[in-house]
């Protein structure tokens, strides 16, 4: 295959280019007689782009060095020319994703690299974690991308609704209907993985909040067509500001389809906008099957099956017939029950209980955080938890004894609650308190107590007047938003007074909870982004978030991405930049805020906005 001058020049430049910005490597850099390390490293990442098995012979070390230096050279194989076409494209296209899913706030841009990711970090994980909804080290996808799940019966038809959607007018491409705990989490997940190689983008909404208040605008900008896709309608529904923030966001964009899951499809602000007969349920009928394949792989909860799984129970939802099974099996439990709910309440009363036993304020705690986690979707810290069962224990709790794996209470906490350490400077000994599955609090914790345990305004200013007390600031913030108590009340005088000694000003934990994740994004993207313009966007917004928390904070995430692989040199620069020599970031910062690159959307953290553009106003251009 013969090259036209100008297009054998521009393949070769832009080969040279994809590689530099995947590798860091400059192959102009080198001798025209490349040493073989080269050749190789070319080669392990056009197999590792384009999906070719590990070693393949794409094209010889001779032709390697001909295209790079002999210009004149203008005859290749037509294999050899597509796979450095088909290159390019691919990196391209990494870097694109890359790009787009670090600027992204509230979800995530599902891609074969998402799923290798979320591979490579997760074999730590079993199939009992997955079974038992844990959600640490993405669990739940880890799971589903092990195959770990049952493929539902409607997906096929789901998936070819979905790869036409965009021919359609109603913006809600589909709806997968079906009570809590019956599967829709996972199917969706199965869904997003089986079209992310479609010629639209796959958007997981993780926070619902931060996606309408962040990401639309990002989407607005673009040229490409996104299917969103958020599994939880019932957390949002309730709250009628952000539901019809999204619905009419949705309708405001041509190149936005939605799939949702929800609960019951009636009477539902969407409903208008949905496809007709694009409401799909996930049937109980296929419980058996999603069950026996279970057993195939877990030969230990066949006994319990046996003895348990009636007709009856088979109709239950999928996660508490699974619950029951593997807990009954390790609590060796058997014995026939027509009331799955009933014997799923027993489980959860009898842990309790064993708590209680040792920690009987950790119960309590774990009872009001637990409700207010079911009514108002709150996210809380361990320590918060801890802090709150000390106050009920009335002594401190040996909190290093606790959390020994050995612990008979913390062994049972781990069956309900996922626990993860953050990773901001400063924030190291913090740690976010997930529930499993909503299905543990609304029909466990917050059912199976007793009935002394209630929820009302008085519990409320009790739990709050204990964290003032041990300065648990972060959740005490959102405590106070959630139950709006007025400007003269006791308790918010008392918040504001330790609002004003602390450094970082009003920021929610829940705030501070989805800086972590974006500081672990950046933590991920250090060893693997190698373009500069992505770090020099990363490096403007990291000083925007995190200047509030101390100049010391900037740096030392700095310090960790380069510790993590990064060789951007504006990285490098900010992190050995003095506190005094660094307005040449801030003047840049404000170039891009005076030019709209921040202002076009609000941001969650607005008061963090507010504080570092006082400091920016002083500063000339």
């Amino acid at each position: 295959m013969k090259l036209e001058e100008s297009d054998r020049l521009k393949l070769r430049n832009d080969l040279v280019d994809a590689h530099r910005r995947s590798t860091g490597n400059d192959l102009l850099e080198l001798s025209r007689h490349a040493k073989e390390e080269y050749y190789n490293a070319l080669r392990e990442d056009m197999c590792k782009f384009l999906k070719l098995k590990e070693g393949s012979t794409i094209f010889s070390a001779v032709t390697f060095r001909n295209f790079i230096f002999r210009l004149d050279i203008l005859n290749f194989g037509f294999s050899t020319v597509d796979c450095f076409k088909n290159y390019v494209k691919a990196v391209n296209k990494w870097l694109t994703e890359k790009r787009e899913a670090s600027h992204l706030r509230g979800a995530s841009l599902i891609t074969a690299e998402f799923a290798d990711d979320i591979y490579a970090r997760g074999k730590i994980l079993t199939r009992k974690d997955f079974y038992l909804g844990k959600r640490e080290h993405n669990c739940q996808w880890y799971g589903v991308i092990c195959d770990w799940d049952c493929e539902r019966d409607i997906l096929d038809d789901v998936c070819q609704e979905i790869k036409r959607c965009f021919d359609w007018e109603p913006k809600f491409a589909a709806v997968i209907s079906g009570t809590s705990g019956s599967g829709k989490s996972i199917f969706l997940k199965k869904m997003a993985l089986s079209v992310m190689n479609e010629e639209f983008k796959v958007l997981w909404i993780d926070n619902m909040y931060s996606f309408c208040e962040n990401d639309f605008e990002k989407i607005f900008n673009s040229n490409g067509k996104y299917l969103l896709i958020f599994d939880d309608w019932p957390a949002i529904e309730k709250d009628i500001s952000i539901v019809t923030k999204f619905i009419n966001s949705v309708l405001g964009f041509d190149n936005v389809r939605v799939v949702i899951g929800d609960q019951h499809d009636h009477n539902k602000e969407y409903q208008k906008h949905t496809l007709d007969g694009n409401i799909f349920k996930l049937k109980s009928s296929e419980n058996e099957r999603i069950i026996n394949k279970i057993l195939g792989d877990n030969a230990a909860w066949e006994k319990t099956a046996s003895d348990i799984l009636t007709p009856e129970i088979l109709n239950a939802p999928l996660f508490l017939i699974i619950f029951v099974l593997i807990r009954s099996t390790e609590n060796e439990e058997s014995g026939q029950t027509r009331n799955i709910v009933s014997r799923f309440r027993h489980i959860v009363k009898k842990d309790l209980d064993k708590i209680k036993e040792l920690y009987p304020g950790l119960v309590k705690a774990l009872f009001y955080f637990a409700h207010l986690t079911n009514q108002y979707h709150l996210v809380f810290s361990w320590n918060a938890l801890l802090n709150l069962a000390e106050h009920f224990e009335r002594k401190n709790i040996d909190r290093q004894l606790l959390t020994l794996d050995q612990n008979i209470a913390y062994k049972i906490i781990t069956h309900y609650l996922s626990i993860e350490y953050f990773v901001i400077p400063g924030f190291e000994d913090t740690q976010t308190v997930f529930f499993h599955h909503n299905l543990l609090v609304s029909e466990g914790i917050c059912k199976a107590l007793p009935a002394e345990f209630k929820f009302n305004i008085l519990t409320f200013r009790e739990m709050a007047e204990a964290l003032i007390s041990k300065d648990e600031y972060f959740v005490l913030t959102d405590l106070i938003r959630i139950f709006n108590l007025p400007g003269n009340d006791v308790l918010v005088r008392k918040y504001k007074k330790l609002s004003d000694s602390i450094l970082s000003g009003n920021i929610p934990f829940s705030h501070l909870f989805v800086l972590n994740e974006y500081v672990k994004n950046l933590y991920r993207d250090a060893d693997s982004v190698i373009e500069e313009s992505f770090w020099e966007d990363k490096l403007l917004f990291t000083i925007l978030f995190f200047e509030i928390f101390g100049h010391n904070c900037v740096q030392k995430i700095m310090g960790e991405i380069i510790k993590r692989g990064c060789i951007a040199p504006c990285i490098t620069t900010a992190y050995h930049t003095s506190l005094k020599n660094k307005n040449y970031l801030l003047k840049e910062l404000k170039r891009k805020i005076c030019l709209g690159y921040l202002q076009k959307s609000k941001d969650t953290q607005h008061h963090v906005y507010t504080l570092v553009k006082m400091h920016l106003d002083n500063i000339p251009l």
